[in-house]
C-alpha cells in the first residue's frame, strides 16, 4: 500500500540520486538497522533464559554465549567451522556465585573469503553484545547490554558500503509465579553508514537513531513426561535517518503466539531429549520516504505460521549431536520454506 503526503523533498536529494543507486543504499541501511536489533534483543533473550535455573537459589553467573564463525577457502574448496564458547556457571558453583554477574554474547563472521575481496571487511558481525545483570530476588532479575555490529561489503556493481551500529538496552526478566515469567527489554541503537565507489567517489552517507522495546510472557505446563509451554511476544520499534537519508522513517511492529514441548528419553547410549513446536506470527511495517514532491508511505502486512521438530542427543557430557527441521508458510498461501540444521558441539 502507498499512500502520499505533501512535503518538500531534502536539498540534495535529487543530485545524489543522479550519482549513486540511492534505493539500494536506503535498502541497505533499513536492512542492516533491523538485523542488528533482532540480534540484539535475541542475544538479550538469550542471556535472560541462560539465568532461570539460578533464580531459586537467588543466585546468578557470569557467562560467555559469543560463537566465532571461521571461513576459509582451500582452491575450490570451502572450509567452514564454529567456535560455540557458550557455557555457564557449573552447578556445585553456585553458592559462590554472586548477584551481579557480567557477560558477553552474540556471533562474528571471520571469513578469509571476504579478506581477499577488497571490498568487503575480513571481520563482520551482525551483533555482540557486553552486559551485566543483578539477581534482586528469585523472581526479579534486572541488566544492561551494550551492543556492537559492523559490516562492510559491496554494494551495487561498483560501491562499497560500511556500517557501524552502536545500542544500549535495559532489560529484566520477572517470575510472576512458579513457572510463569515475563520478560521486558527497551533500547536504543544509532548507526552510522559511509561508502565509496570504486572510482573514489564518495557515496552519500548518513546516520540513523532507532527505538525498540520488547515484551515476552511465558508458562510452563507438564503432562506426564511432557514439558510444554506457551508463550506470546511482542516487539516495537521506530526508526528516524539523518544525513544522506533524511526524511526516512521506518515503523514496525511483530506479534508471536506459540506452544513448545519437549521430553527425555535415557538409552544405553545417552540422553536424547525429542522437541517440537508451533507458531504464528504476524509483522506490520510502515516506512516513509521523501519523494519528488512528496512523502510516500509504505505499508506491509505479512503473517505466517511455522512448525519445528528435532533432537538434541548427549552422547556423553561433553558431546552434544543437534539436529532442527523447521516449516514455515505464509497464511495467504504465497509460499514456503524449510530449514533443515545439524550441528556437533564438543566441549573443553
Amino acid at each position: 500500500m502507498t499512500v502520499a503526503f505533501s512535503s518538500a523533498p531534502p536539498e540534495g536529494a535529487a543530485a545524489a540520486e543522479l550519482a549513486f543507486d540511492m534505493t539500494a543504499i536506503h535498502a541497505r541501511q533499513r536492512a542492516r538497522a533491523a538485523d542488528s536489533e533482532a540480534r540484539q534483543l535475541s542475544i538479550v533473550r538469550e542471556r535472560m533464559a541462560n539465568t532461570r535455573q539460578l533464580r531459586a537459589p537467588g543466585g546468578n553467573a557470569e557467562a560467555s554465549l559469543v560463537r566465532l564463525h571461521v571461513k576459509r577457502r582451500h582452491g575450490h574448496d570451502a572450509e567452514s567451522r564454529l567456535l560455540d564458547t557458550r557455557r555457564i556457571v557449573a552447578a556445585e558453583k553456585l553458592r559462590r556465585t554472586p548477584r551481579l554477574a557480567r557477560w558477553m554474547g552474540g556471533k562474528a563472521v571471520l571469513s578469509e573469503t571476504r579478506a581477499n575481496d577488497r571490498r568487503a571487511s575480513a571481520f563482520s558481525t551482525k551483533g555482540l553484545a557486553f552486559g551485566a545483570d543483578y539477581r534482586v530476588s528469585p523472581r526479579l532479575l534486572i541488566g544492561h547490554a551494550t551492543g556492537l555490529a559492523y559490516d562492510r561489503s559491496p554494494l551495487a556493481t561498483d560501491m562499497t558500503y560500511s556500517t557501524r551500529i552502536l545500542s544500549q538496552t535495559l532489560y529484566g526478566t520477572l517470575f510472576t509465579g512458579d513457572r510463569t515469567y515475563l520478560d521486558v527489554a527497551l533500547g536504543a541503537s544509532r548507526s552510522s553508514f559511509s561508502g565509496w565507489s570504486s572510482r573514489g567517489v564518495r557515496a552519500p552517507g548518513g546516520e540513523g537513531d532507532r527505538l525498540f522495546a520488547m515484551l515476552r510472557a511465558s508458562r510452563a505446563f507438564t503432562l506426564d513426561r511432557l514439558k510444554l509451554r506457551s508463550y506470546g511476544e511482542a516487539t516495537f520499534s521506530h526508526m528516524r535517518f539523518s544525513g544522506a537519508a533524511s526524511g526516512h522513517r521506518n515503523e514496525a511492529a511483530k506479534m508471536k503466539l506459540g506452544l513448545t514441548g519437549e521430553t527425555r528419553i535415557e538409552t544405553l547410549r545417552g540422553r536424547v531429549t525429542p522437541r517440537a513446536g508451533l507458531e504464528w506470527s504476524a509483522a506490520r511495517s510502515e516506512r516513509t520516504a521523501p519523494g519528488a514532491t512528496q512523502k510516500v508511505r509504505h505499508l506491509e502486512d505479512s503473517a505466517k505460521i511455522t512448525a519445528r521438530a528435532g533432537f538434541d542427543w548427549a552422547l556423553n557430557p561433553r558431546a552434544t549431536l543437534t539436529t532442527d527441521y523447521g516449516l514455515s508458510a505464509d497464511t495467504r498461501g504465497s509460499g514456503r520454506k524449510q530449514t533443515l540444521k545439524t550441528r556437533f558441539t564438543l566441549r573443553f
